[in-house]
C-alpha cells in the first residue's frame, strides 16, 4: 500500500497537473481546439514551453536549493521551506500564463482560441497566491490542491466550452478526476504526509477555485 501511495503522489506531484491539464485540454473536441490540433506547430510550441518553464526550470531551482542546503528535503515537509519554492513556481507560471495569454490574444485564425485554458492557468495563478499566503502559518496539502484545481477546471470547462463533440468522454474524465482526487488525498494521509483538516482544506479550495473562475471566465 506504501508503494502505490507513493506512486500515486508522485504521479499527481503538484507540478505536473498544469501539463496534464493543458494536454486534456486540447483533447476536449469543439469548434476552436479543432482548428488549432491542426496546427502541428502550435501544439508542439504549447506544450513545449509548460513543460520546459513549468517543469524542468522549477526542478531544476529545486535541485539547486537542495544542493545548496536552502531546503532540507525535495518532498519540502518544512512549512516554511514551502514559501521560497511556492514563490518560484509562481513566477514560472506566471511567465507561463503570460506567453499563452499573448498567443491567444494574437493567434490570427480564430479570436480568443483559448479562452478558457487562459481562464484555467489564471486559477492556477490565483490558487498559488493564496496557498502561499495560507503557507505562512497553517501546511496545507498541496497535492489536494492541485488535483482538487484541476477536477473543478475541468468540471467548469465541460459547461463553458459547449458545444462540445466528446462531452460523454469529458463527462467520463471528470468521474475519474473526482476519483483520482480521492486517492492521491487519502495517499497524503496514508503517508502521514498531511492530518485530515489540510487535505480537505486543499481539495476544497483548489476546486472550489478553479471551478468559479472557469465558469465565469476571469482572467487578467
Amino acid at each position: 500500500m506504501k508503494g502505490l501511495a507513493n506512486f500515486f503522489s508522485f504521479l499527481f506531484h503538484p507540478i505536473f497537473i498544469p501539463m496534464y491539464s493543458v494536454f486534456l485540454y486540447f483533447k476536449i473536441d469543439n469548434y476552436q481546439n479543432r482548428i488549432l490540433i491542426k496546427d502541428d506547430g502550435f501544439l508542439y510550441v504549447i506544450y513545449s514551453l509548460m513543460i520546459i518553464i513549468g517543469i524542468v526550470f522549477p526542478l531544476i531551482s529545486f535541485l539547486i536549493m537542495y544542493k545548496t542546503k536552502f531546503i532540507s528535503d525535495l518532498n519540502i515537509n518544512q512549512r516554511k521551506e514551502r514559501i521560497p519554492v511556492l514563490i518560484i513556481v509562481f513566477i514560472y507560471y506566471l511567465m507561463v500564463y503570460f506567453m499563452y495569454r499573448t498567443w491567444n490574444e494574437s493567434y490570427i485564425n480564430l479570436p480568443m482560441p483559448f479562452e478558457q485554458l487562459i481562464s484555467f492557468l489564471f486559477g492556477g495563478l490565483v490558487i498559488m497566491i493564496l496557498t502561499t499566503i495560507i503557507t505562512l502559518k497553517l501546511k496545507i496539502s498541496l497535492h489536494s490542491i492541485a488535483i482538487g484545481g484541476m477536477a473543478g477546471g475541468f468540471l467548469a470547462l465541460s459547461i463553458v466550452m459547449s458545444p462540445i463533440n466528446n462531452l460523454e468522454s469529458l463527462i467520463q474524465l471528470n468521474a475519474c478526476l473526482l476519483i483520482i482526487m480521492g486517492i492521491v488525498s487519502s495517499s497524503r494521509l496514508f503517508l502521514k504526509a498531511h492530518i485530515p483538516y489540510e487535505v480537505l482544506t486543499g481539495m476544497v479550495l483548489g476546486f472550489g477555485i478553479e471551478y468559479f473562475i472557469v465558469i465565469n471566465e476571469i482572467t487578467i
